[in-house]
């Protein structure tokens, strides 16, 4: 939680709206479907039933979620999702990072 709480804190200083947080997920689904999330930033390895490639993949086919997955396994994880026009970044990772990845992410949602 520690990280997420970081990222929430960075996110909110940036001037982004933070919805929520979710540490598995099924309540990354919740709060989605509550939210509508414009974008969100993914663990690939969230807990519970379904990993983070599934949830970002259905963030972005139910409501259009711009997703930034943060992977330790970044090769293996880029692989693994090319169905969604999602960006990667790989863990460790810099504030920097986070905050580039998020405007990349918002540029490409104008372009659309």
């Amino acid at each position: 939680m520690l990280i997420a709480d970081h990222l929430a804190a960075l996110l909110e200083r940036s001037g982004w709206d933070v919805t929520g947080r979710a540490m598995d997920a099924e309540t990354a689904m919740v709060i989605a479907e509550r939210e509508r999330p414009g974008f969100a930033i993914v663990d690939v390895s969230l807990q519970g039933g379904i990993n983070g490639m599934t949830v970002g993949r259905e963030l972005a086919a139910r409501y259009g979620t711009r997703v930034v997955f943060v992977t330790g396994h970044l090769d293996q994880a880029v692989r693994q999702v090319q169905d969604i026009d999602a960006i990667f970044v790989g863990k460790p990772f810099t504030d920097d990072e986070i905050l580039s990845s998020l405007a990349e992410a918002e540029a490409t949602a104008r372009r659309s």
